[in-house]
């Protein structure tokens, strides 16, 4: 299964200015493609902080898997709405979901909490940056207390409109 992390960007790195914010300081065709791509998938993969600016509405058309330490919602599954909340750690995830067999690939869907658990257990195989003209002061980066280095190859970059686009990459180790 590829593991994809998506994310929007400011041109200084940020995700948000906060937990609370949903991204609405992207452009359209930022979340044209999003839910395009995410919607071929068939799986997202939140924390319950980024599931929350969402109003706690699941993305539809998709299996919204949703990280959270709350203990009323974890091994929850809601069938109709596609929602399964769990605490389990990112490769047991990984699995569960190549076991049903249904999905190729999954988009780690943020926010920074999430990003940095998946790539420091190295269940990230690629990177989708949106890249927005837009500078974010005292944010969110895009990875919390991340050490390590990771090098990185360039597969692609996409022109959304004249002032957004996606830088596609690998991790190569």
């Amino acid at each position: 299964m590829r593991k994809i992390l998506i994310a929007a960007v400011s041109i200084n790195g940020m995700i948000a200015k906060d937990d609370s914010e949903f991204t609405n300081w992207t452009s359209k065709e930022d979340k044209t493609n999003f839910k395009r791509l995410t919607e071929k998938a068939g799986v997202v993969i939140f924390g319950n902080n980024t599931f929350k600016t969402f109003g706690n509405s699941p993305l539809p058309n998709r299996l919204n898997v949703i990280l959270t330490k709350q203990k009323d919602l974890v091994n929850t599954f809601n069938e109709k709405n596609h929602i399964w909340y769990t605490d389990k750690e990112p490769a047991d995830i990984i699995k569960i979901l190549e076991e049903e067999g249904k999905y190729e690939t999954c988009f780690i869907c943020g926010g920074a909490q999430i990003y940095s658990l998946f790539i420091k257990e190295d269940q990230i195989d690629e990177i989708m940056l949106t890249v927005e003209p837009i500078i974010i002061g005292n944010g969110i980066n895009l990875f919390e207390n991340y050490e390590k280095n990771k090098k990185l190859t360039f597969l692609k970059k996409i022109d959304l409109n004249k002032n957004s686009f996606v830088l596609h990459y690998k991790i190569s180790d």
